[in-house]
C-alpha cells in the first residue's frame, strides 16, 4: 500500500459506466503512480481495468 501522506482523493459523481472507464484509461496513462475507482458497491477498481458491467454507479 502506498504511504498515506502522499495519497489524494477525488469524489465525483457520474451515472456512466463508459465514461468512468474512458476517464480512468487516461489519467492511468499520464499517471507514473496508480490510480483506483471506488465505486458505489466499495469495489476498487485499477483506473485502466474499469469492467463497464460490472461498475456499480449508483
Amino acid at each position: 500500500m502506498p504511504d498515506p501522506t502522499f495519497m489524494q482523493t477525488l469524489i465525483f459523481e457520474c451515472r456512466s459506466a463508459t465514461w468512468v472507464a474512458e476517464v480512468g484509461a487516461l489519467l492511468a496513462k499520464g499517471s507514473e503512480t496508480p490510480i483506483w475507482f471506488v465505486d458505489s458497491a466499495d469495489t476498487a477498481w485499477p483506473a485502466d481495468r474499469v469492467d463497464t458491467n460490472r461498475v456499480v454507479l449508483d
